[in-house]
């Protein structure tokens, strides 16, 4: 199973549509972690599932949701509301309690994979406002069969980002 992710995009719906056309038949899911700018009817969100980030003022978007894809769940949200500037426990024990071992967040600008317990938290970074130490913005896909989990970062030309590529 394969899942998109992707967050922060500040009103480039631009790199979204790229994304979507380039993505939708090779994934399972596709994730948006917040601050779209976009409006909450816009047909963009047929293929993406968001949440609303901290920039998000035009519709009514859930703040977190829990994203099912095959037999694997996942709580998303933008972060803002959890302290992830500060702490990632907070967001790390959000998806325990609901029984979750992923969670996938944005509002940092800043791709990253950090395992706290049993949790699994992942920041697809921002595909429009990268910030430092990062220079460009990305997205992630997250793979898994039963017995490996991988997750890759691309940048916005669809290029693998090593540097931050795992095996988890």
């Amino acid at each position: 199973m394969k899942v998109l992710i992707i967050s922060d995009n500040h009103g480039d719906k631009t790199i979204l549509d790229e994304i979507k056309e380039k993505y939708q038949d090779q994934v399972d899911g596709m994730i948006h972690c917040g601050d779209s700018e976009l409006n909450d009817t816009d047909g963009i969100w047929e293929t993406y599932q968001p949440v609303e980030g901290n920039c998000d003022y035009y519709g009514d978007y859930p703040t977190e949701r829990v994203v099912e894809i095959g037999d694997t769940s996942f709580l998303v949200v933008h972060g803002h509301r959890h302290r992830v500037k500060q702490d990632l426990s907070y967001l790390a024990e959000a998806a325990k309690q609901k029984g979750l071992q992923f969670a996938f967040y944005g509002h940092t600008h800043i791709p990253k994979v950090d395992q706290i317990e049993d949790i699994y938290v992942i920041n697809p970074g921002s595909i429009a406002q990268p910030r430092y130490p990062y220079s460009v913005g990305t997205y992630a896909i997250l793979e898994w069969t039963d017995t490996e989990r991988r997750i890759t970062y691309y940048d916005r030309d669809h290029q693998v980002y090593d540097e931050l590529s795992q095996e988890l």
